[in-house]
């Protein structure tokens, strides 16, 4: 530092750094460089995302679908259906003779779901369970067949109560233990509901048309279970579905048809329900391991057939009296 300095800077202190405002400007190769990717997304963007997954989830729930049902065997197919459909013809025709003829085709229907449902859902002590079942469906289908004054189903509730606890007592009392308690507990008392629902055929002879109603309804039923044997593992569900659905109601208006008395709209309706439930219930339950077996389908179709009881006979009901 000379002493000209000195004589410049007052105080003898000459500054190191550039006073504040005068810094000089980054280069520009060292400005912050924003990717592409790491921008927030837009609205737009992130809505095509999620639609993408959606659409991607979707196709592999229809993969996943389609391959389930090819894998249920052809001869398992053809077992549940024919069995629907006889079945089903067994109770139509028997509700056009009467409650007695009824109660006894719904009763058969019954025993051969007891049969086959503990080997559809690998029931824990499936013979003795099978025994229970028998007798609940007999119990059941008694209580309905012989009550002769309305309401016909008054006793309904308190047998299946009664076969409820006596199955819940089978399997706490089984040999080896309890292992699969609640399983085994849980398939006893779905298959007395199923048969529960079924006895609702028994009374509608007693009703105006009620007959004609149960034939009328269960052909659709049987028509609607064609599908399943036929467009089953080589369309989407939905496909297989809607054609159960158009063929059930097809029949069921055809059957209104020729059996005056019936109005066309409520067979309609019923073809188109009875249709959608029984397809539907067979479809779930061709999911069960024990499907695949004889056994297990018989259990399927009769299942399918008893299931739709309930609506039958609300139906029958409001448009009959």
């Amino acid at each position: 530092m000379t002493a000209g300095d000195d004589a410049r800077t007052p105080g003898g202190w000459v500054p190191t750094e550039p006073p504040p405002g005068d810094e000089p400007a980054d280069p520009p190769h060292t400005a912050a460089v924003v990717e592409p990717d790491t921008q927030p997304l837009t609205r737009a963007s992130v809505r095509a995302a999620q639609a993408q997954q959606l659409t991607a989830a979707a196709e592999e729930r229809r993969r996943a679908s389609l391959a389930e049902e090819s894998a249920v065997p052809r001869g398992v197919r053809v077992l549940a259906v024919g069995t629907a459909v006889a079945l089903a013809v067994l109770v139509g025709l028997s509700a056009l003779v009467g409650p007695g003829y009824t109660a006894v085709a719904v009763g058969f229907a019954s025993v051969v779901l007891a049969w086959g449902w503990v080997r559809l859902t690998d029931a824990p002590s499936p013979h003795v369970a099978a025994l229970v079942l028998g007798a609940g469906a007999v119990a059941i289908s008694a209580a309905a067949g012989l009550t002769g004054t309305d309401p016909y189903l008054v006793w309904v509730p308190v047998a299946v109560a009664v076969c409820v606890i006596a199955a819940f007592l089978q399997q706490v009392f089984r040999r080896g233990g309890r292992p699969r308690l609640t399983e085994g507990v849980a398939a006893s008392v779905s298959a007395l509901a199923v048969m529960a629902s079924g006895s609702a055929f028994i009374p509608l002879p007693h009703y105006p048309h009620g007959g004609p109603w149960a034939l009328v309804s269960v052909l659709g039923l049987a028509a609607a279970a064609l599908p399943a044997l036929w467009l089953g593992g080589r369309l989407a569900p939905g496909w297989v579905l809607l054609a159960a659905l158009v063929l059930g109601t097809a029949v069921s208006v055809i059957a209104a048809v020729v059996v005056t008395g019936l109005p066309l709209g409520g067979a309609a309706l019923a073809g188109v329900l009875v249709a959608g439930i029984s397809h539907s219930m067979m479809r779930v339950l061709f999911a069960l391991p024990g499907a695949k077996t004889a056994q297990g389908a018989v259990a399927v179709g009769a299942a399918g057939v008893l299931m739709v009881g309930v609506v039958v006979y609300l139906l029958a009901r409001i448009f009959s009296g």
